[in-house]
């Protein structure tokens, strides 16, 4: 069982701090990082690799990774009680561990806010592929459905319900991430989006909260208002249910925290976290302006790279936030799309050179994978590592495909951070020049990664 096999190299439940997970990878918080070791995760029949970034041993799985992260939290034994994912919040360092740096405080911010956002991928896909519908067969494209059709309202209802009540959402998955009573992560993100607090903001009225002035706004689909609640009345909550006497914890803790946190939510953090939300909304924007194709084309061709540290997911807040904000991305998932379809330029000249026909075959299933599966690990980890020029022609395709997307201003209108064929979802409802600019990308990203991949050749003797 692979479960059991990764939990035992890792160190045991005891050693696990919580495990999420994202599309294809296990992401651990240890207490002890050191206990797990790298080789004999790797040796486990169906682990790709392992990556260490942002605090997290990542343990790459593939497709199948959904299906072993509930084998894993079903692992028990008789002396340890309690599912994997909640035996501590990890607030406590690991005895004997160094003071933390600058890096670390960064990437244990980011590991955060990634651990709080992964989780809400699968519904800002179903939102994103309704209000895909919605656009192509609304009167923006082929205008099947008028804006009074049933069908229409109800595709745009879906399509923006996990938008307008993210608070909500992100309530419930920061506060499995910091320990707190979920639920009550859930009612702090609903103060946010309450209509009364709507209109205040609506209306410019002034509002107080036991006589502390609010600088109230509207606060539906933010991220960095809730996030930050959560993260503070996870203390309270925890520092609560330690001195309110048992008895009347049931009572006492969800209302003292409350009453606490109503001015730390609505007069600190729900201020400050909107309008660290508009800054990086508009430092994205202002970024490509700046820099303009040379900013798509670097995370372009950074993409591959990015990707196998482990660090994409860490992009993720952001692609939120400027989708929360703006409406569309200039920036993230267009130069995303430009190293994905450059990569697949690669692959398929991968098996143009390839002679051994079993490796072929098996490349084959690799590039099937990304193409219908979205999952480009399995590529990644079994090609791009081993035989390094597959990496370094997506780099250097990646970044030339990157330009073009940039000089076309290719624009995502819907968040879709799918891969393979289901990428193409994030670029529909746009105008015209933006699918010239899409069908431009693609067909040059794939030409281009063929030919650098072809002529940079590949020495199959590396791979036995």
């Amino acid at each position: 069982m692979i479960a059991e096999s990764v939990l035992q190299t890792v160190g045991g439940r005891k050693n696990v701090i919580d495990v999420t997970h994202c599309m294809t990878r296990l992401r651990f918080r240890l207490k002890d990082e050191s206990i797990a070791k790298d080789d004999e995760i790797k040796k486990i029949d169906g682990v790709l690799s392992v990556v260490r970034n942002g605090g997290q041993v990542q343990v790459v799985i593939g497709p199948q990774v959904a299906k072993v992260y509930e084998e894993l939290q079903k692992l028990d034994s008789p002396s340890e009680k309690g599912p994997v994912i909640e035996e501590t919040d990890g607030s406590s360092p690991a005895k004997g561990k160094q003071k933390k740096t600058f890096k670390d405080v960064i990437n244990n911010i980011i590991g955060a806010l990634a651990g709080c956002l992964t989780p809400l991928i699968p519904v800002l896909l179903c939102c994103g592929m309704a209000k895909m519908l919605a656009s192509v067969l609304g009167p923006n494209l082929f205008n099947v459905l008028d804006t009074e059709s049933h069908m229409f309202i109800l595709l745009t209802m879906v399509g923006d319900a996990g938008f307008y009540f993210l608070p909500i959402i992100i309530g419930y998955t920061a506060a499995k991430r910091f320990g707190m009573t979920p639920v009550m992560g859930m009612l702090f993100g609903a103060i946010l989006v309450h209509p009364t607090l709507i209109k205040l903001a609506t209306e410019g009225t002034a509002f107080s909260v036991y006589g502390i002035p609010a600088s109230v706004q509207n606060y539906t689909s933010t991220v960095f208002p809730i996030f930050l609640t959560v993260w503070i009345g996870s203390y309270v909550e925890k520092f609560l249910r330690k001195h309110i006497p048992d008895t009347i914890q049931v009572i006492g803790v969800p209302l003292i925290t409350v009453a606490v946190m109503l001015p730390v939510e609505l007069c600190l953090c729900a201020p400050f976290g909107y309008y660290v939300g508009n800054g990086i909304a508009t430092g994205l924007v202002a970024l490509n302006h700046v820099a303009g194709p040379l900013a798509v084309a670097v995370l372009a061709g950074s993409w591959t790279l990015l990707v196998l540290c482990g660090m994409h997911v860490a992009l993720v807040p952001f692609v939120v936030t400027s989708f929360a904000t703006l409406g569309y991305d200039t920036f993230i998932v267009p130069a995303m799309f430009a190293g994905s379809w450059a990569t697949f330029g690669c692959m398929l000249a991968v098996l143009v050179l390839v002679k051994d026909k079993k490796k072929r075959t098996l490349y084959s299933g690799y590039v099937f994978a990304w193409l219908i599966g979205g999952v480009g690990e399995p590529y990644k980890y079994g090609v791009q590592i081993p035989y390094r020029t597959p990496l370094y022609a997506s780099v250097i395709s990646g970044t030339l495909t990157g330009l073009i997307a940039g000089l076309m201003h290719l624009t995502a209108n819907v968040l879709n951070t799918a891969n393979g064929i289901y990428s193409f979802a994030g670029f529909l409802g746009g105008d015209m020049k933006n699918y010239i600019a899409l069908i431009v990308t693609t067909v040059a990203g794939t030409i281009i990664g063929f030919i650098t991949m072809y002529v940079m050749k590949i020495d199959e003797s590396l791979v036995e």
